[in-house]
Order: C-alpha cells, then sequence, then structure tokens
C-alpha cells in the first residue's frame, strides 16, 4: 500500500485510504469517497453491482485489487488464486500428511478460487475438510483439529493463519 501511494503520489496525485468494513463497497462507502472528490478509486474491497454502475456513469476509473469480479468496467489485478491453491494441493499430496483442513474466513470469490485449486490437485485417497466463513470460530478449528486428527493446515490468508496459530498456541495445542 505505501508503494502504491508513493508511486501515485510522485504523479502529482494525492491519496486518502478510506477504510470499508462490509465485504462488498456499497453506496455508504461512497458517500466519503464523493464528499472528498476523488478522480479514481483502488480498491481492495469489490463494489456491489450499484457502486460500479455508479462510478461508470460518472467516468471515475475503479481497479480493483486482488479480487476478480465480472463487471466489464472494473480493472482487475490479481493473482491466479487457482494456481497457488493447485499448488498448495500438490505439496500435501507429495508429502507425509493425511488430513488437510481449509480454513477460510471469507466470501470472497478469492477463497474459492484458492480452495477450487487445492481441491483439484487433491483428487486422491487423503482426507480433505473444510472450514468456511459461515462455520469459522477458532473453538471449532481447535475441535476439527482434534477430531478429524488434522495434520495440515491451508488458511485463506496470512492474517487468519496467524490468528488460528496464536490461538492453537495459548491453548497448547502443538
Amino acid at each position: 500500500l505505501h508503494r502504491i501511494y508513493g508511486k501515485l503520489n510522485e504523479k502529482g496525485y494525492e491519496c486518502q485510504l478510506i477504510y470499508c468494513n462490509t465485504t462488498k463497497m456499497n453506496m455508504n462507502d461512497v458517500k466519503n469517497i464523493m464528499i472528498n472528490n476523488f478522480c479514481a478509486i483502488v480498491s481492495f474491497v469489490e463494489p456491489t453491482d450499484e457502486v460500479a454502475n455508479f462510478f461508470k456513469n460518472r467516468h471515475m476509473p475503479f481497479t480493483l485489487i486482488g479480487i476478480n469480479t465480472s463487471n466489464s468496467f472494473i480493472d482487475c489485478i490479481y493473482t491466479d488464486d487457482f494456481l497457488g491453491g493447485q499448488m498448495v494441493g500438490d505439496y500435501f499430496i507429495n508429502s507425509q500428511y493425511d488430513n488437510a483442513l481449509y480454513v477460510s474466513n471469507s466470501l470472497s470469490e478469492t477463497s474459492e478460487r484458492r480452495l477450487s485449486g487445492f481441491l483439484d490437485a487433491c483428487k486422491c485417497n487423503k482426507n480433505i475438510f473444510q472450514i468456511l466463513y459461515d462455520q469459522f470460530n477458532e473453538e471449532y478449528v481447535l475441535q476439527i483439529i482434534k477430531d478429524k486428527n488434522i495434520d495440515f493446515m491451508f488458511c485463506f490468508s496470512d492474517s487468519l493463519a496467524l490468528q488460528i496459530k496464536s490461538y492453537l498456541k495459548k491453548n497448547k495445542y502443538k
């Protein structure tokens, strides 16, 4: 983020970070943007169709980072999460591990792509368990690890992995 700010500032643009606490940018979030008279949007949060159309009608460029969207107006920059999931899956099936757990606390299509790639690579005799966003809580993760004898975990994000690792350590689970 700091690099993006730096590059834009070098070109004479002023940047401002606006926090969005929902899974999609909605019209309430747009109020802050319009009050500050911005000329373009760089976002890590996918907009609703209403928000995308709002910016399209005003000819304001919208770039989405880290997420792919079907809205043709929005420019997207994202990694190949399906391939990343496949690479983790390949590592799992070629390892000594037997019981994998995919954990996500996100509704995003990014999480779906990672999981799809992982499952695609794991067409094997090993066990794959999933905890998705609507089931996620730390106690449940610990219970699944114990009940299913999980010896391999693939988390949606680094921050989620650190959160789970911290919780497991706090509960003296190795």
